[in-house]
């Protein structure tokens, strides 16, 4: 019953586009953060509409995603940055980096929604992370190799995985490295050797 609410195709299709998201190069602007934001942004209002389409439209409720602990501890994390507010020196700054945490909050609660009501989108989770993974990782070898990072101290700076910065790469591949060990215990050939 939870497939035909939540239709696989269009759910498969948004986690991919939100996962894709890491690729996205910086077109024609300053602050490659403000536009992959941007994107998660319109993530949300279609993740959202989708969401009450489906639910009107099939008159079923889907499961709670307040039921983990890391989303009640998320939760907590946006409340004190609110209340951060009142003593907060720059309060501009302030709102806009808890506008950007409440972004990534609801982009988690839908994900949450999404992954629970189907089983089989966990699949196309593993495997979106293994190809991005490669993605990051032929990036630096490439920058490595052919940019001479490994002559010059100054070209270290594009040892970065195409996320601008390399301790966001670091922190990324961090939050994939669950996701990749759980493809090389359960997987079998391709999928395993290549995570």
């Amino acid at each position: 019953m939870r497939d035909k609410i939540f239709n696989p195709i269009a759910t498969k299709i948004l986690v991919c586009f939100f996962l894709a998201l890491q690729l996205f190069p910086p077109i024609c602007v300053l602050d490659v953060t403000s536009l992959r934001h941007f994107f998660v942004c319109l993530f949300d209002i279609t993740s959202i509409g989708l969401l009450t389409y489906w639910v009107f439209k099939y008159k079923i409720n889907f499961q709670n995603p307040l039921r983990f602990l890391p989303i009640k501890i998320w939760l907590l994390l946006i409340i004190y940055m609110l209340v951060s507010f009142l003593w907060a020196i720059n309060v501009i700054e302030s709102l806009a980096t808890w506008n950007r945490w409440l972004v990534i909050i609801i982009s988690v609660f839908i994900l949450t929604i999404f992954l629970t009501n189907n089983i089989k989108l966990f699949r196309t989770l593993v495997y979106i992370t293994i190809i991005i993974s490669f993605i990051n990782v032929l990036v630096c070898i490439i920058g490595y190799y052919y940019l001479d990072v490994y002559i010059s101290q100054r070209n270290n700076l594009m040892l970065n995985g195409g996320y601008g910065n390399k301790n966001i790469f670091a922190v990324c591949l961090l939050f994939k490295l669950p996701l990749l060990y759980y493809a090389v215990i359960r997987y079998k050939k391709f999928w395993r050797y290549s995570s």
